[in-house]
C-alpha cells in the first residue's frame, strides 16, 4: 500500500501526521528554550525564575515573601551566570508561596520540567474538555496541537507561566455553570484569586450572567477565599496582606512605565498607558481614549447579548482585566472554538491561518511596540460574536 492511497492517506491521517508534528515541533523546540536556555537567564524565564525563588522563601524565610531585595537576591543566587534584569519580586497572593513550595525540593532546572509538565498536563486536560464539549470531530491530541499554535500560549508554557492553569480553570468554571453546579463555580473561581485580576472580574461576569445560582456562587466563592485567607494569616502573619498590598502596588506601577512590559499587555486599557509613556502629541493621547472608550461600549454590547453564554466570560477577562499578560489572551480560545463551523478540512485551515496570524501579530507589536493587539484580541471577540450568535439569543 502507497502513502498517495486514496484509502490510506485520508484527512484523518492528514490531521494526525499534522497534530503529532505540531507536538513533536513545540516539545523539541520548546525543551530547548524551556530547560536549557531559559533556566540559565532568569531575565527570559519569564515568571519562573520568581517562582521558585518565592517557593525557596516561603519554606525558609515565609516573612520575606515580599521582600523585593530578598526574592530578587535569590535569583542572582540560583542563576548566577546572567544578571537580573527589570523587576523580579514576587505579586502574587500569600497563598500562591504556599502552592508552590512543593518546587523548593529540586533544583531550577529539575523544578522548571516538572512545572511544564504540569502546565501541558493541564492543556491536555484542558483540551479532552474541549473535544468532549465542542469539537466531538477532533481527537484532544489534535485539539492540543491547535492550541499550541496560538504562539502566545505556546511562549508562555515555555517560559513558566500560569496560563496553562488559567485556561483549565476557565473551562471547568464554564462547564460547571452549564450544567448548573453553582457551588463549584464559585469555588474554582475563589482558587483563582492566585490571579485576583482574573478572579475578581470572573466573579462579576459569573454574577451577571442569566442564572439563578448566583447566591450559590457567592458561597463557594466566599469559602474558598475565607480558607485562603485564614491559611495565609497563619503562616505568614498578620501583617502580610499588608505587604503584599504593597508590592502589588509597586508592580502596577511599574508595570504601567515599562515599554518591555506595556507591549505585552492584551487588555484594551493598556491603549492608554503605552501613549503615555511614549509622551506623544495629545491628539495621540485623546485617539486612544476614544478608542478605548468605542471598545469597551462594544464589549458591554457584546456581553449583554451574550448573557446566556458563559464561554463570554473567557473574552471579557482578557480586554477588561486591568493587567493580562499576552500569554493569558489564550483564554478566548474555548469561545472561539465553539463559534467555528465547518467540515474539519475548513476548521483545520481556519486554526492554521488563524495561528499564523495571531504569530505575526504578536511579533509586530513585540518588535515595533504597536499597540494593536488588543484591537485584534477585540475583533476576534466580535467575529466569533457575530458568527452564531443566534445560539443564545
Amino acid at each position: 500500500m502507497h502513502l498517495y492511497d486514496a484509502n490510506y492517506f485520508n484527512k484523518d491521517f492528514f490531521l494526525d501526521s499534522l497534530s503529532y508534528s505540531i507536538l513533536f515541533s513545540y516539545l523539541i523546540g520548546g525543551a530547548y528554550a524551556a530547560f536549557l536556555v531559559m533556566p540559565n537567564n532568569p531575565s527570559r524565564c519569564g515568571d519562573f525564575s520568581v517562582f521558585y525563588s518565592a517557593a525557596v522563601t516561603v519554606l525558609e524565610a515565609p516573612t520575606k515573601l515580599y521582600d523585593v531585595e530578598h526574592i530578587i537576591n535569590l535569583q542572582g543566587l540560583f542563576w548566577p551566570e546572567e544578571k537580573v534584569m527589570g523587576f523580579n519580586s514576587f505579586a502574587y497572593p500569600p497563598f500562591t508561596g504556599l502552592a508552590l513550595a512543593f518546587f523548593s525540593f529540586f533544583t531550577p532546572q529539575v523544578s522548571k520540567l516538572i512545572y511544564v509538565s504540569f502546565s501541558l498536563l493541564f492543556l491536555f486536560i484542558s483540551s479532552q474538555l474541549i473535544q468532549k464539549k465542542n469539537l466531538s470531530s477532533f481527537t484532544a491530541i489534535q485539539v492540543m496541537s491547535f492550541i499550541l499554535l496560538f504562539t502566545p500560549f505556546a511562549v508562555g508554557v515555555n517560559a513558566g507561566q500560569n496560563n496553562s492553569l488559567s485556561f483549565l480553570l476557565l473551562i471547568l468554571i464554564v462547564l460547571n455553570f452549564e450544567r448548573g453546579y453553582f457551588h463549584n463555580v464559585g469555588a474554582l473561581i475563589g482558587i483563582w484569586n492566585f490571579k485576583p485580576q482574573f478572579g475578581v472580574p470572573c466573579l462579576i461576569l459569573a454574577l451577571l450572567l442569566k442564572s439563578t445560582g448566583k447566591t450559590k456562587i457567592l458561597i463557594g466563592y466566599s469559602l474558598v477565599t475565607f480558607l485562603e485567607i485564614i491559611i495565609s494569616l497563619q503562616y505568614f502573619g498578620d501583617d502580610i496582606f499588608k505587604k503584599w498590598l504593597s508590592v502589588l502596588s509597586l508592580s502596577s506601577t511599574h508595570n504601567a512605565i515599562m515599554l518591555e512590559k506595556i507591549n505585552l499587555l492584551a487588555s484594551i486599557f493598556s491603549l492608554v498607558p503605552w501613549v503615555k509613556a511614549f509622551e506623544l502629541n495629545l491628539y495621540l493621547f485623546y485617539s486612544s481614549i476614544i478608542i478605548t472608550l468605542l471598545s469597551l461600549i462594544l464589549l458591554i454590547y457584546i456581553f449583554y447579548k451574550s448573557r446566556n453564554n458563559p464561554w463570554i466570560i473567557g473574552p471579557m477577562i482578557v480586554l477588561l482585566s486591568p493587567q493580562t499578560g499576552y500569554y493569558d489572551s489564550a483564554l478566548i480560545i474555548p469561545f472561539i472554538i465553539q463559534k467555528l463551523s465547518g467540515n474539519k478540512s475548513e476548521l483545520v485551515w481556519q486554526m492554521l491561518f488563524g495561528g499564523i496570524l495571531i504569530t505575526l501579530v504578536t511579533s509586530v507589536q513585540r518588535d515595533y511596540y504597536l499597540q494593536i493587539y488588543p484591537l485584534f484580541i477585540l475583533y476576534l471577540t466580535w467575529w466569533a460574536f457575530k458568527k452564531c450568535k443566534i445560539l443564545y439569543t
